[in-house]
C-alpha cells in the first residue's frame, strides 16, 4: 500500500493527513506580527501522546488560532466513510498508537466502550474477557464495569478467571444488559 495524502477539512492548503497516520504542514507563507512575511518549508508534524487517554494528539494552527486534534480522528474523517453521525472512531487492533486507516473503523459508542478494557501490551490484549485487564504494577488482574458511563471498580484478583467472574456477578446484579463473559 502506498502512502496517500489528503487535505484536512477546514485546513486545506495548511495541513494534510496520510492513510499511514502521518500529518504534515504544507509549505506556505506565514505572516508574523512585527516580522513581516516568513516562508515556511513543508514539515511533518510530530504528535505527542496524551498521558490521560493514550492517544496521539497535535495542534493545528490557522489564522492565529490553535486547535487540538486526535490523529486517529483526522485519519478516519479523511479516509473512512461515516455511516451514522453518532459513530466514533475505533482502533481495530486495540493499539491506540496505530493510526493507519486500515486499523480504524467507525462504530457505535457502545461497541467502542466494549473494547475499552482490551488494553494492548506488546501487540497483545491483557485479557480475553470483557471488563478485565492486567496490572503490570500489581502483577494482578483487575475487574471493572461501566454503569451509566461511570467506571465501577471491582477489585484486584490473582487470576483472570476470578476477575471475569467478578465482572459477570456485577453485571448480573446491575441487570443493565451487560454482556456476560463466557468462561471456559
Amino acid at each position: 500500500m502506498r502512502e496517500e495524502w489528503r487535505d484536512i477539512k477546514g485546513y486545506e492548503g495548511f495541513y494534510q493527513v496520510s492513510n499511514f497516520g502521518n500529518i504534515k504542514s504544507l509549505a506556505r507563507e506565514i505572516k508574523r506580527r512585527n516580522q513581516g512575511s516568513v516562508y515556511k518549508v513543508e514539515t511533518y508534524k510530530k504528535a505527542t501522546i496524551c498521558p490521560k487517554t493514550g492517544y496521539r494528539k497535535l495542534f493545528l494552527s490557522k489564522n492565529g488560532v490553535n486547535k487540538c486534534f486526535s490523529v486517529h480522528s483526522l485519519v478516519a474523517n479523511q479516509f473512512l466513510d461515516k455511516v451514522n453521525i453518532k459513530d466514533v472512531v475505533d482502533h481495530i487492533s486495540g493499539d491506540k498508537l496505530n493510526n493507519r486507516a486500515d486499523n480504524l473503523r467507525f462504530v457505535s459508542q457502545s461497541k467502542n466502550l466494549s473494547n475499552v478494557n482490551k488494553k494492548i501490551i506488546n501487540g497483545k490484549a491483557t485479557s480475553r474477557y470483557k471488563g478485565v485487564s492486567f496490572s503490570k504494577e500489581k502483577n494482578k488482574y483487575y475487574a471493572r464495569i461501566y454503569v451509566n458511563s461511570v467506571k465501577k471498580w471491582l477489585g484486584y484478583f490473582s487470576d483472570e478467571l476470578q476477575a471475569a467472574n467478578a465482572y459477570n456477578n456485577a453485571a448480573l446484579l446491575l441487570n443493565n444488559n451487560h454482556k456476560l463473559n463466557i468462561i471456559s
